[in-house]
């Protein structure tokens, strides 16, 4: 060691307890630990160039080390003093740049660096560098210029004013796996290798490199790092030096930007990751939008990846995936609640077309009866159709916008019922309603939902009309009962339905007119309904139609029909087979006894001008 002046011994570093006196006064007691280099024997240290000391964290995860240790007092740790003792032939050249860019600087180096030790030289030019911060750049920006020395001079330069003027900690640039470095075993050192100059003009590190693991627990000398295999081999402790040296040397520690860089960083990737979520999918679809996030992402892994392995520059790599993960979390539930906000801005504005309309688009109910390949179907069923009598004398003084909140709530009394026992509302125009109840032919329960349905509505237009505001007028509503085949169809964002017994049963209404009553059926529709009270009314000829058709005048369910009306019709009954019997005198007499206890019959005052006329 001492013929050829190069060696540098790595010292243990200790931790010694100081005493420390506690005052009385004070109830919280402390300590203070002294960290030092331990001693080696005097004939190395007067041999060897440097004795230094090369500490890790106590971590599970070995991933930095120390350049200069604040409980060792500032003391530069074993690989800066081996880059100072290499760059020792550059230290005149070293000291003019330095002199050049700051001539004051002179009374502060060191006269003959030969002869003094390298461990007072290392502090005394980081404490240069500390007063003047600018003082790196200066010399890096005048190294740049400098033509009397090669690239290696220079970057050997550059590599000491990285450490005197970076961070006091720095990260492990790992090379890879155990024994990445070249490593030779020790008998193979042994061997004369004056000819092969294995080690000529070398950095050379001696110590305890296990390649097994039984070897590894033997030296005990292993940290654990992200590049520690599965079989347990860890990197041992002179690997991580020859590491840390090569980083320096090569200047090429892992470098981390400052906080306000990679918060800007961050906030760029977000916001670029977050508008590509955000894309409407009207234009592009979901897999496409996940796609062009992962081409999104795929880029920055991609260039955090070169950057790491070119100018090893650790870019954040978790934040971004995760980034990337909770803008799509967030973009999804963001579209979710705009699509449920949509749905029910849809439905809100479906449920108004149907106040005004009468709507039942879209139905499930429906949609199978007509299927997915037509537009229209042909269908059985009952038909119902409303009018409200003089509809156009009583609206023609009334304010429209009056008149319109009148006819909502009208309206509102005529579907409760109809939709309560299974109805369809087909069509809501004006003051006229057209609903359906569908089945088969030979049904009679969806008849018996019709008629109850009729029923609860003219006693919920009476009771509409007698709780009406202060001059309203009364809507008198007349209804008219049919069944028979019908036409459906889905037309223009709602249903329809046409056809003969359509047309028939607007007629069907429209003859209450004529009798003053308030609801009509037909024969066809009056089947199996032996639970309500009926009384016939005979055959009409309706407006526009050949046929005649046999009328009938709902009057009530049996099971709540009056003892009048229950008198009603059998009194009725009794004029009424008179009058079918041409009796008109018997007929004619029957139809007075009724008049005098109901002088507002319709009926009956109608069969008692007809018999009159033909007495």
């Amino acid at each position: 060691m001492q013929e050829f002046g190069n060696v540098i011994l790595i010292q243990r570093l200790d931790r010694n307890q100081c005493e420390n006196s506690l005052d009385t006064l004070q109830q919280t007691d402390f300590s203070i630990v002294e960290e030092c280099a331990g001693k080696l024997l005097n004939q190395f240290t007067a041999t060897a160039k440097a004795a230094v000391p090369f500490p890790l964290a106590r971590a599970e995860q070995i991933k930095d080390y120390w350049l200069f240790k604040e409980s060792f007092g500032d003391g530069p740790t074993a690989p800066v003093v081996l880059l100072q003792a290499l760059a020792l032939p550059l230290f005149n050249e070293f000291s003019k740049i330095m002199l050049a860019v700051d001539s004051t600087t002179t009374a502060k180096l060191p006269t003959n660096v030969n002869t003094m030790d390298l461990h007072d030289l290392v502090l005394d030019l980081r404490n240069i560098f500390l007063t003047d911060k600018q003082l790196a750049l200066k010399m890096q920006h005048r190294l740049s210029q400098n033509l009397s020395l090669n690239l290696e001079q220079k970057q050997l330069i550059a590599s000491l004013l990285n450490i005197y003027s970076g961070e006091k900690k720095r990260y492990l640039n790992f090379y890879g796996p155990p024994r990445s470095i070249q490593t030779i075993p020790y008998y193979q050192a042994l061997i004369d290798n004056t000819e092969s100059n294995t080690f000529k003009n070398k950095i050379v590190f001696i110590g305890f490199s296990a390649a097994t693991q039984s070897e590894q627990d033997i030296g005990r000398d292993d940290y654990h790092t992200v590049f520690s295999n599965d079989s347990g081999l860890n990197i041992s402790g002179v690997e991580l030096i020859a590491t840390a040296f090569a980083n320096l040397y090569e200047n090429k520690p892992i470098r981390i930007f400052p906080y306000s860089a990679n918060w800007t960083i961050l906030f760029v990737f977000g916001f670029l990751i977050t508008t590509v979520f955000s894309l409407p999918q009207t234009r592009l679809s979901l897999k496409n939008i996940a796609g062009l996030s992962f081409v999104v992402l795929l880029i920055y892994l991609v260039s955090a990846y070169y950057f790491f392995s070119k100018l090893a520059v650790w870019l954040p790599i978790f934040i971004p995936i995760l980034q990337t993960i909770s803008a799509f979390i967030v973009a999804q539930t963001l579209k979710h609640h705009e699509v449920t906000l949509q749905a029910k801005q849809l439905e809100d504005q479906v449920t108004n077309l149907r106040k005004f309309f009468g709507s039942t688009f879209p139905n499930d109910f429906l949609e199978k009866i007509i299927g997915s390949e037509q537009n229209e179907q042909g269908i059985y069923g009952c038909c119902l159709n409303t009018d409200i009598q003089g509809f156009c004398a009583l609206a023609e003084p009334m304010e429209p916008r009056i008149l319109g909140q009148l006819l909502e709530k009208y309206r509102d009394v005529l579907k409760k019922p109809i939709r309560e026992h299974d109805g369809y509302i087909m069509d809501m125009i004006a003051d006229s309603m057209l609903a359906v109840w569908i089945s088969n032919a030979d049904d009679s329960l969806a008849r018996k939902k019709a008629c109850q349905a009729s029923l609860e509505i003219a006693m919920a237009v009476e009771q509409f009309n007698q709780h009406r505001s202060e001059g309203m007028p009364p809507f008198p509503t007349r209804l008219g009962l049919h069944f028979g085949e019908m036409s459906l169809k889905r037309e223009q964002g709602c249903y329809r339905v046409t056809g003969d017994v359509v047309n028939a049963t607007n007629r069907i209404q429209n003859m209450n007119k004529n009798f003053k009553t308030r609801i009509l059926l037909s024969t066809e529709m009056n089947v199996g309904l032996e639970d309500f009270l009926f009384r016939p009314l005979g055959t009409c000829q309706l407006r526009g139609k050949v046929k005649p058709v046999n009328l009938f005048e709902l009057i009530n369910h049996k099971n709540s029909a009056t003892e009048d009306q229950v008198w009603l019709c059998e009194i009725f009954n009794e004029a009424f087979t008179h009058y079918q019997s041409n009796n008109w005198s018997n007929a004619q007499k029957y139809f007075l006894e009724i008049l005098k206890a109901f002088p507002d019959d319709g009926p009956a005052y109608y069969f008692v001008k007809i018999c009159q006329d033909q007495s």
